[in-house]
């Protein structure tokens, strides 16, 4: 799955939402994570066999939600031999959300440090979003984030709550900027719906 693919989905999934629900943060996070989970579950572009599954699963590295391919069969033989229980995986996507418009920069720094070839973090507050981008950038320089060319870290904001918008194709007002490097640079693309 890439970043362009997540944020269709994002935006699609949350065309029922209601004010109502987008104003409590609890209520939100809930509503978005659950929304979350259906769209590393159902848009997967990992190609599965019968020994090899794409799972998801909230919190665990106390990331709200992140999906991963089980790989054990590959050990599975020498961790028999040892009376080990097998476990290999792949992360391939780690998400994170934050309702608070002043706080979202600390899941850009959590994510930084985690390898997967997708990280997504979903925050609020457009405005001023060139400048707040600059800032991503520079942390994920700082934090030395990317570990090859085939990473991308996507930075979707949006609304603030008094200007949600039910009934529109996109109630939230979501936004996405792509960071990846290319060789050396860090390039960032920008999408809106």
């Amino acid at each position: 799955m890439t970043a362009k693919d997540f944020f269709h989905a994002l935006v699609n999934y949350t065309c029922g939402a209601k004010h109502v629900e987008y104003k409590n943060p609890t209520d939100w996070t809930k509503y978005i994570t659950d929304q979350i989970i259906s769209i590393l579950s159902s848009n997967n572009s990992v190609v599965e066999t019968k020994d090899s599954e794409t799972s998801t699963s909230k919190e665990y590295y106390r990331i709200d939600v992140t999906s991963w391919v089980q790989q054990k069969e590959q050990i599975e033989t020498e961790c028999n031999s040892v009376e080990m229980i097998p476990h290999l995986w792949q992360l391939k996507t780690a998400v994170e959300h934050e309702n608070n418009v002043k706080e979202w920069l600390d899941e850009v720094c959590k994510l930084a440090y985690i390898r997967c070839p997708l990280r997504i973090v979903i925050g609020y507050g457009i405005e001023n979003a060139d400048s707040k981008i600059e800032i991503v950038k520079k942390i994920l320089c700082e934090t030395q984030a990317f570990t090859d060319d085939n990473q991308e870290f996507a930075v979707i904001l949006g609304y603030h709550e008094d200007e949600f918008q039910e009934c529109v194709s996109n109630p939230c007002g979501y936004r996405m900027w792509v960071l990846k490097r290319d060789k050396q640079d860090l390039v960032c693309e920008h999408e809106t719906i």
